[in-house]
């Protein structure tokens, strides 16, 4: 028995002590490094950001990393014990590209529960990013939970083929779904990263000549037929990673608001075909006529441009049930998957019948439902699938009434206030021209064109569009939010500068000062419900600030919320016992209060 032990030991117990020690003397060193989804925010004790560095998480070799990274975001990591914490995932689309965070679906929905609940403190936390796929979710889920989330809002799908870690991408991982799932759980070790960094080759040896965005520079020479082993390895990566990612969120008790994924279907074309037609076949392309196209859908029923052109006859015709399928079919057969297809939403909703507490929302139909002929197209999407101010707004209203039906959220009517919600907006004509910008830069190069072409000039026109240009070469968002609330407090739009201020101090949720401006501004603007959120959280943050009692008072009394008013009035006296106009505005609240008592005893 004792020599048995002795073998044991030496086989088991010494290597891994041996490999212990070696992956302790990497971290004496300083070798390696580790990568924490939040990381703390400095010179402001207890507030976190999604890490910067993310991204070389999920790739081989930091070196490697494209050029993305989670917009910042300043949040407590202790989540306070009265606030509603949702926190959104996915990719760029989530992310809110091309206009950052302001403009994504979590800043539609911040705005939405500002104006809806505005006496909850509800806090929407955006942890998306770029070219990320189902692995990175995976890979963070456990992360996730500890941030202490009411709820997860998810929006992903997209980049299963060609963002990170994808199927057919240049940031392949290692190549294999157990291997990238083992490679996961161990990248943190130093002994890892010491192997990976000393195997690893640049995946830039694929990337296109001169490419200019991180699209060109995965896309090259990665086509995927449909039906072909890897178009199936891509659907079933997604399938398992997010059950793992769900079940991580289910074993903690979190709802997960699950979004089906939409496209530009109606004016993107398919990017490559899996075959070419012979030359014939190929002029029938050009052609408008229905019966020539269906012929020829007949003769190659699974080309990705066939079935484009042919929807768009049928399109022409008046028939947009059928346009629609074969608009469907043209995404699902192009071979250069940038746009999932739709069998990422098949496993979507049977994940969310399949999971407690995870909700389907169905961000596609949403979009389908506000766009013209109930196709998808240009008037919500930018290119081929970010959508524009309007789609992103769409998607977050989607996920927000299924928040409300699963009563994370309070049941409002919510139709009523959509209109005004949208004037409400945290993005502005200078942060709109910015993004004209963005998509100008991605859709010259490949693959929208066989080869980069030079990015049209686009000249401002007025002081708004002046203040983004400059973004483009400062890179200064603060700088431009502060001048563009001072340019309208000049012109005395009122909503447009509260709107500034509200975005101003969402990013610096610490300081009271924007949120003190935004109050004044939303009540000078008529927006009583917003006035009313800011002057209560003006009021937590400086419980001594006489003024923001005395406007929280007076919101809630133009609310006809009168015994709030009187108990915000009452701290008020507190805190300047001898302030006289305190005392006659609860002496008026009071008589007020006696007369609707009166009136509701006749």
């Amino acid at each position: 028995m004792r020599k048995l032990a002795f073998y044991l030991i030496a086989i088991f117990v010494i290597p891994l002590l041996l490999l212990l020690s070696a992956e302790g003397l990497l971290r004496l060193v300083g070798f390696g490094q580790s990568t924490p989804l939040v990381v703390p925010v400095k010179g402001q004790a207890g507030y976190v950001m999604p890490n910067p560095n993310l991204i070389q998480r999920f790739v081989l070799h930091p070196a490697h990393a494209p050029a993305v990274a989670p917009d910042t975001q300043y949040f407590l990591k202790q989540k306070p014990a009265d606030t509603l914490r949702i926190i959104t995932l996915g990719g760029s689309s989530m992310a809110g590209f091309p206009y950052g965070r302001f403009g994504a679906p979590a800043a539609f929905l911040q705005q939405r529960v500002t104006g809806l609940y505005p006496d909850k403190n509800i806090e929407v936390i955006n942890l998306a990013m770029s070219s990320i796929n189902s692995y990175a979710l995976r890979d963070i889920a456990h992360e996730v939970v500890t941030l202490a989330p009411d709820a997860v809002y998810i929006y992903a799908g997209h980049n299963e083929y060609l963002g990170v870690m994808g199927v057919g991408s240049s940031y392949a991982g290692l190549g294999g779904h157990r291997l990238n799932t083992l490679y996961l759980s161990v990248k943190q070790w130093r002994l890892t990263q010491l192997i990976v960094s000393l195997i690893s080759t640049s995946p830039t040896d694929n990337k296109p000549n001169n490419a200019r965005t991180v699209m060109a520079s995965v896309a090259q020479n990665r086509n995927i037929a449909f039906d072909s082993p890897a178009y199936h390895r891509g659907i079933e990566q997604y399938r398992d990673n997010m059950r793992k990612v769900l079940a991580t969120f289910n074993a903690e008790d979190i709802q997960v608001y699950l979004s089906t994924l939409a496209a530009n279907d109606k004016n993107q074309a398919p990017f490559a075909d899996s075959y070419a037609l012979n030359d014939t076949d190929s002029a029938k392309l050009d052609s408008t006529n229905l019966d020539t196209l269906k012929a020829l859908h007949k003769q190659h029923p699974f080309h990705a441009t066939v079935n484009f052109r042919l929807a768009q006859a049928y399109l022409e015709n008046g028939d947009t049930q059928l346009a629609h399928q074969h608009f469907g079919l043209a995404k699902d057969y192009d071979a250069l998957r940038f746009r999932a297809p739709g069998e990422i939403n098949i496993v979507i909703s049977e994940l969310a019948e399949r999971f407690d507490k995870t909700y389907l929302v169905d961000g596609a139909d949403m979009l389908r439902r506000q766009s013209k002929d109930g196709i998808v197209g240009l008037d919500l999407m930018h290119e081929h699938l970010h959508p524009n101010a309007k789609g992103y707004f769409f998607l977050a209203e989607s996920a927000l009434m299924i928040m409300q039906r699963h009563l994370l959220l309070p049941k409002v009517n919510t139709i009523a206030s959509a209109n005004a919600a949208w004037h409400h907006r945290f993005i502005n004509p200078a942060d709109e021209y910015l993004a004209k910008v963005k998509i100008a830069r991605l859709t010259s190069d490949y693959p929208f064109v066989p080869q980069a072409v030079p990015v049209p000039e686009f000249t401002p026109t007025n002081t708004e569009e002046k203040l983004g240009a400059a973004r483009l070469t400062q890179n200064n968002w603060l700088g431009q939010q502060q001048q563009l609330l001072n340019h309208y407090q000049t012109k005395q739009d009122y909503l447009s500068a509260a709107n500034v201020a509200a975005s101003l101090f969402y990013a610096l949720p610490y300081n009271p000062d924007m949120a003190w401006f935004a109050a004044n501004l939303y009540k000078q603007a008529g927006s009583f419900d917003y006035a009313r959120y800011f002057a209560r959280r003006v009021t937590e943050i400086q419980p001594q600030k006489l003024e923001a009692r005395l406007l929280f008072a007076e919101m809630l009394f133009n609310q006809r919320d009168f015994a709030g008013a009187k108990a915000q009035l009452e701290e008020a006296l507190l805190i300047e016992p001898t302030h006289e106009p305190t005392k006659q505005y609860i002496e008026q609240v009071e008589q007020l209060m006696q007369t609707d008592v009166s009136n509701e005893s006749k």
